[in-house]
Formats: structure tokens, sequence, C-alpha cells
């Protein structure tokens, strides 16, 4: 991972921890806050819907506590956030927010996937829309560089092959996405989340090993996760190249992923995760001790005065 090495050595890193429940939805509500669940009111996936005749996908309505990027637009700096969990509808929010439900594809191909009526601000509607990828536009050829022996695969029996282009088409149009706005519009904070990492590791680090020790224990899916951190140093690197020199970076995840000991094939999530700051507010070749998912928000605010 060239630029994730190159963001590390000139700038400062370390472990960043996360808080058990290691639910997606709540722990990166706390990254965005600063506070604990008690307090932003995100507490799991779903909420109750408005009527009170079902549940829904948790989003905006839960919030309690505001995003670092409402206070920021409350400090009139233009702020754009993409693919933020729990923040649908996107158009509910003062600051850009492209929502978690826009890259999640449906229907059988593009033409039968229609964009989620409230999921951006209605300015960015027409743009979006062309910018998203369809898992079945994902070309045998690019799942060949994350299953080259994809061909022994029996697709009528595994559906791996296809959640593997789900997970490529998501992070693809994430990327377009957010690439678009740096290229396009006026920022001076982009929050951009990839579940790209997350998702293969769910789906693929079972089949992880070491080719050395067992070469069969590998196909076809256990080179999957390693493709997957070299994909997305490689989307870390264009958004670096579009933002510049002058930008300051954080890259961060309030948890990881390890297999676990009692079911040696299962990957469960542990509180450790990753914290990498570069940029003129940051100091060089440091490692950053006790940093918790808390310190997120206040130090983007920070930079910020």
């Amino acid at each position: 991972m060239p630029n994730l090495h190159r963001l590390i050595e000139g700038g400062a890193s370390g472990v960043l921890t996360g808080l058990p429940p290691l639910q997606r939805d709540m722990l990166w509500t706390s990254v965005a806050t600063g506070c604990r669940a008690g307090r932003h009111g995100v507490t799991g996936p779903t909420e109750l819907r408005p009527d009170g005749g079902g549940i829904q996908p948790a989003g905006h309505r839960s919030w309690r506590a505001p995003a670092f990027w409402e206070i920021l637009a409350s400090a009139g700096i233009r702020t754009t956030v993409v693919n933020w969990p729990t923040t649908r509808p996107g158009r509910r929010w003062a600051a850009d927010v492209i929502d978690d439900s826009f890259a999640q594809a449906h229907g059988k191909d593009f033409d039968d996937w229609p964009l989620p009526p409230d999921c951006a601000p209605q300015v960015l509607r027409a743009t979006l829309r062309g910018l998203r990828i369809h898992p079945g536009d994902i070309a045998a050829s690019e799942i060949a560089a994350f299953v080259p022996d994809l061909r022994a695969v029996d697709q009528a029996t595994d559906p791996s092959l296809a959640q593997l282009a789900h997970i490529l088409a998501e992070s693809a149009s994430v990327h377009a996405a957010a690439t678009h706005l740096v290229a396009e519009s006026p920022w001076q904070v982009l929050a951009v989340h990839y579940r790209l990492i997350d998702h293969t590791q769910r789906a693929f680090l079972q089949f992880k090993s070491d080719p050395a020790a067992d070469p069969m224990a590998a196909r076809p899916y256990g080179g999957v996760v390693d493709a997957a951190y070299r994909f997305q140093d490689m989307l870390i690197g264009r958004l670096l190249d579009l933002c510049g020199p002058d930008t300051d970076v954080l890259i961060v995840s309030p948890n990881g992923m390890s297999q676990s000991v009692e079911e040696s094939t299962r990957p469960m999530p542990r509180a450790e995760g990753i914290l990498v700051a570069h940029g003129p507010s940051t100091a060089r070749d440091r490692i950053v001790h006790g940093a918790t998912m808390f310190d997120i928000a206040p130090t983007i605010l920070a930079l910020f005065g």
C-alpha cells in the first residue's frame, strides 16, 4: 500500500480504539460526533418509522448530537460528505451529504436502478445518477484481479463472485462521486466513507491463508482481501492527487477484523482500528498513543479553530 505508507512515513499514525459493542452505525456516528451512543442517539442499524408503523434503516432522524460537518457548515465552512453510515436522507443535512443509500444497487441492471429520491441535495442528483456503477457492469477481467482462478467457481452454487461484484460496484460508485465533487465543486472539508475493506474481510477473510504453507487452501478466494487492500490504496492515491499536498488528511477506522480463536474461519470485529494523519498541521514521523473514536470530530473542528 504505497500511498498509505507515504502518509504514515510523512505524518503521524497509531491505533484508534473503538468501544464495544462494535456495531458499524453506532461506531461511525461516534466518530462523526465525538459522543457515546447514549448521547448521539444511534444505537443500531434501524429506527422507528415516523408513522410508528414499523422500522426503517437508521438515519438523520436518530441523531441527537451534531456531526462535525453540521458544526462546520454553521460556521460557513463548505463540507461534503459521501456515503457516511446512518445519514439518510442526505437532503436533511445542512452540509452537502450524499447518504449511504446512494451507492447500494438495486434492480437487474443500471436502467432498473432509480436514484433514491432524497439521497443527496437536489442540485447534485442529475450528476450523481450517472456516476454510479451497477454490479452487472463489473467485467470478468475486473473480478479476475481479485480472483484469478474465477473459472473454477461454479456460480450456480457459489454466489461469492456476485457478492464481490456488489462490493466493487459500491466502492467504485462512492469513489466516482467523491472524486467528481473534489474536482468540480467548491469544498473545504471532504469526508468519504469506504466499506471496501470491511465488506471484503467479512466475506473473504475466512479464505485467506499462507500459500507457502498450503498452496491449495488459498484457491480461489485466498487473495481477495489482499487485493482489496491494494485497490483501496489506489483509491486513496487518487483522492490525494486531486486534493493536493497542502491538504490535511485523516484516515480512520474505529475497528478492525480478525479471525476468531474459537472458529478459525470466522472473521470477527475487534476494537483496534487505525489512525493516520498527514499534512501541514501534522507532526512528521510520530506515533500516536491512546487515540479513540471520540477524538476524531474534535480534531477536525480544532483544525478550523
